[in-house]
């Protein structure tokens, strides 16, 4: 990352791979989940113990938001706050049904600056949900927006394999 870089995570959990942008040298990160209890109680202390470890100059560098991503962009940071904001939006784990898939799409579209990149890591099948590698893949598809490829499948034979997108706007 280069400093001025500006990142996201979306659907951050623990906030581990925003923690990964910010020691990699991200100018900014912040970390959103759709539960405030998750963002309290799990994303801020690993996130401040790790920028303990890092060194005190990252804590300036990081927010916090928690809140569903249809109204991410106009609830949490006003009509304007979040649009074409993020050189880098990450996401793990999310795309885990269809009604998830296209609300994420529509935050990443919204959020995501025009040269931007959009790297999502997710199992290629959620049994039983729906979701998915693939359907996401038909999502981007159907909508046009974003190139999309595949930068690494995981499959270690035992358990379900996972991969590596990288989205960039058209």
């Amino acid at each position: 990352c280069r400093p001025g870089t500006k990142v996201i995570e979306l659907g951050c959990g623990q906030g581990l791979v925003g923690i990964v942008a910010l020691a990699l040298g991200a100018g900014e990160v912040h970390f959103q989940d759709y539960d405030e209890g998750v963002i309290r109680d799990l994303t801020v202390p690993v996130v401040e113990e790790n920028i303990r470890v890092l060194g005190a100059t990252h804590r300036r560098k990081v927010r916090f938001f928690a809140g569903d991503w249809g109204t991410l962009c106009s609830d949490v940071l006003g009509p304007q706050g979040l649009v074409n904001a993020y050189h880098v939006v990450l996401s793990t784990e999310t795309i885990y049904n269809e009604e998830a898939s296209r609300r994420l799409l529509s935050c990443i579209k919204s959020c995501l600056k025009p040269d931007g990149v959009c790297y999502l890591s997710a199992k290629s099948f959620y049994f039983g949900v729906g979701g998915g590698v693939a359907s996401f893949r038909n999502l981007l598809d159907r909508d046009g927006t974003f190139r999309h490829r595949s930068l690494q499948v995981i499959d270690d034979g035992r358990s379900n394999r996972r991969e590596i997108l990288e989205l960039c706007p058209r």
